[in-house]
């Protein structure tokens, strides 16, 4: 096995763990000033090879009075 001398800056878990909560402690403080809401609007969408997992017709739903045309043959 290889072990290595510990550097003096690698930081212990403590140090670690103390860091990550000031940053969670500021992250906070920065929510409660900033009361911000955001919007998002999209325009465009590109679908590219769209997958038809199942097609529906409910004809039975359509209320229709009147039905003309050709008929072919």
């Amino acid at each position: 096995m290889f072990w290595h001398k510990r550097r003096k800056d690698d930081l212990s878990y403590k140090e670690l763990q103390k860091q990550l909560e000031d940053l969670q402690k500021r992250i906070d403080r920065m929510k409660e000033h900033q009361k911000a809401e955001y919007h998002f609007h999209i325009d465009r969408v590109d679908i590219h090879q769209p997958v038809l997992d199942q097609l529906s017709f409910h004809l039975d739903q359509i209320d229709i009075e009147e039905l003309s045309g050709a008929r072919s043959m």
